[in-house]
């Protein structure tokens, strides 16, 4: 069943809940997260570019899921998955890119947020 789009859960914050769980190598943590944005559902009413990019998330995470064993390195298709979301994440938060240290405490603090 489609869980209604959050205003607090953008496309964004879910890319970066996804690259926290994948960095922290948590197979279960990541999983839950790919099942939760596979299951986002947009409203009703359109909102343009932010569908559109729930729309490419949910498109990245389906490739993720479908990889045998997404935490191994070296996956060329999970490595492209992962810049898409690094992307999706630079592109509401341009700072994000250029602080790499900030990134990462970024994405480890939506990672625990909403729960």
């Amino acid at each position: 069943m489609p869980v209604p789009y959050l205003l607090s859960m953008t496309p964004a914050n879910q890319a970066a809940r996804i690259l926290a769980a994948w960095s922290s190598r948590n197979s279960a943590g990541l999983q839950v997260e790919l099942r939760k944005t596979l299951d986002l559902d947009c409203p009703d009413h359109s909102w343009g570019l932010q569908e559109e990019r729930l729309q490419l998330l949910q498109a990245v995470a389906g490739g993720i899921q479908e990889a045998p064993d997404p935490l191994v390195s070296g996956d060329r298709k999970v490595a492209r998955c992962l810049d898409l979301l690094r992307h999706l994440v630079e592109t509401e938060n341009p700072r994000a890119s250029s602080q790499p240290q900030r990134a990462s405490s970024h994405f480890s603090a939506v990672l625990h947020q909403d729960r």
